[in-house]
């Protein structure tokens, strides 16, 4: 009853217009309107037996297994919108695209996207003086495409991708007098929405493409509601003391990213500060700043919204000194 439980579930989304793989099917015509009509009619009804729908099934695997070929350009640009349209990353990934697209170009057929193709873009990338982290960067947002790709069933496999070893380095944090500094800075230059970013960021954790959609209306008691697009998950975060007055009052940013980020660049200049800090440094900084009070890492995990603990575990650091007050206990 797999197939008929996929059919429901391509079928349902499909009629709600919803931003699903289904939506993007029947956008493409891989399911037809008669047959569609045909499955409408049978969803949600109890006891339907298999043999019922077998000519149904065979109708359906022929329409959605057609010869579709679809381009680059077009997968890139369904990609894009359901998954980072209107996100802080939007940008980036933007950049990305572009160097995708001039060397596989955008009239490519994704089905003819194999290993060969797929290194000899890893070296040209190598070629164009890009660094391995870059490289990786790019090689994840093209396994992205095929996994989308392959998901829908527009290719047949989804070929193998191979990154670059890098070594990786020591996450970096600020400590709480940097933070204040960086906060007035902001306020003595008038720069509202940077202030509220660097104070919600540093009593949050919160990725910047989430601060940015902070306001009173996700206010419920003495908590923030928080749907966070990057895990596609929903959580509650209880509001600091420090911040209350301004997320109670906020009624939204006048600011989008890319300004923010200017004006951080900005005070970033202007207070010589290191060059590597970022407003995602926040995020560091509220994790580590928690584990070297002492908060159980399960916590922290719960407050930064990670899918996985191993994440976590990056953004902490032990000192030489709580290990020796760890062995005190013994």
């Amino acid at each position: 009853m797999q197939n008929l439980k996929r059919i429901r579930y391509y079928t349902m989304n499909s009629w709600n217009l919803s931003k699903s793989l289904a939506y993007n099917l029947k956008i493409y015509n891989v399911i037809d309107p008669e047959l569609q009509n045909k499955v409408y009619d049978i969803m949600g009804i109890d006891g339907v037996y298999e043999e019922h729908i077998n000519p149904l099934l065979y109708a359906f695997d022929r329409k959605y297994n057609h010869e579709y070929k679809m381009h680059l350009q077009e997968l890139v640009n369904i990609t894009n919108q359901l998954f980072y349209e209107d996100t802080a990353s939007y940008r980036v990934i933007v950049s990305k695209q572009k160097e995708l697209l001039e060397i596989m170009k955008p009239e490519c057929d994704i089905k003819s996207i194999n290993y060969e193709k797929i290194n000899a873009y890893l070296q040209e990338l190598k070629n164009n003086g890009n660094s391995n982290a870059t490289i990786n960067a790019k090689a994840a947002y093209l396994s992205k495409l095929l996994k989308y790709a392959y998901d829908n069933r527009l290719i047949d496999y989804k070929p193998p991708i191979h990154f670059c070893k890098i070594k990786k380095n020591k996450t970096f944090y600020l400590d709480k007098k940097t933070v204040i500094q960086m906060a007035l800075w902001a306020r003595n230059h008038h720069q509202k929405d940077l202030q509220r970013v660097i104070l919600i960021g540093y009593y949050t954790g919160l990725r910047i493409n989430n601060i940015l959609s902070v306001s009173k209306n996700n206010v419920e008691g003495d908590l923030l509601y928080i749907y966070d697009k990057k895990t596609n998950s929903e959580f509650y975060q209880p509001i600091h003391h420090k911040i209350k007055n301004i997320v109670f009052n906020l009624e939204g940013f006048d600011f989008d990213y890319n300004h923010i980020y200017y004006i951080f660049n900005l005070m970033k200049k202007d207070l010589q500060l290191d060059e590597r800090i970022t407003i995602h440094t926040l995020r560091h900084t509220f994790c580590s700043t928690l584990n070297e009070k002492g908060v159980p890492v399960t916590v922290i995990r719960e407050l930064a919204n990670h899918r996985n603990i191993q994440t976590t575990m990056n953004y902490t650091h032990t000192k030489k000194e709580q290990c020796r007050q760890a062995l005190n206990v013994l």
